[in-house]
């Protein structure tokens, strides 16, 4: 069962993939948020570089439905610096200060294409920008990818 509603009780829940303290709610879609539409090649793609607050805060946002997105990063999460501190002295642990970018993309309505690289060049006339790292070697801004 993945589904928790609590008012005002402190009961605590365990599962093998879910551990929560009411009065929080999980849905089976948090867990699991279904099939996403594919990219479609007739949409305007968004390229979205870095996953820094801005870029993070952007892709939460938007409503991808009517675009593909394309985010390149060199790091496959976001870190809430504030709290690194509190990290440091044994206060947080390290996972409560890091949202991974497949959480953030697997939310949404279509799909969202991710390279863990580098950019190394934009061309905003030619809609290319050339990536180096893990990922492929060069993604075309008007192109879906994957």
């Amino acid at each position: 069962m993945s589904t928790v509603r609590s008012d005002r009780e402190t009961t605590a829940i365990a599962s093998p993939r879910l551990t929560i303290q009411s009065p929080y709610t999980v849905t089976q879609k948090d867990l699991y948020p279904g099939t996403q539409l594919d990219q479609d090649p007739k949409k305007k793609t968004i390229v979205v570089l870095g996953n820094g607050w801005g870029a993070t805060s952007f892709l939460k946002q938007l409503d991808n439905e009517e675009y593909n997105v394309v985010v390149i990063s060199p790091r496959n999460y976001f870190l809430f610096s504030p709290l690194l501190p509190s990290v440091t002295v044994g206060t947080l642990e390290a996972r409560s200060i890091i949202q991974p970018t497949r959480f953030i993309t697997r939310h949404k309505k279509r799909k969202v294409a991710v390279y863990e690289a580098e950019a190394t060049d934009v061309d905003p006339i030619g809609k290319t920008v050339t990536i180096e790292g893990e990922s492929l070697g060069r993604a075309r801004a008007d192109q879906p990818a994957g």
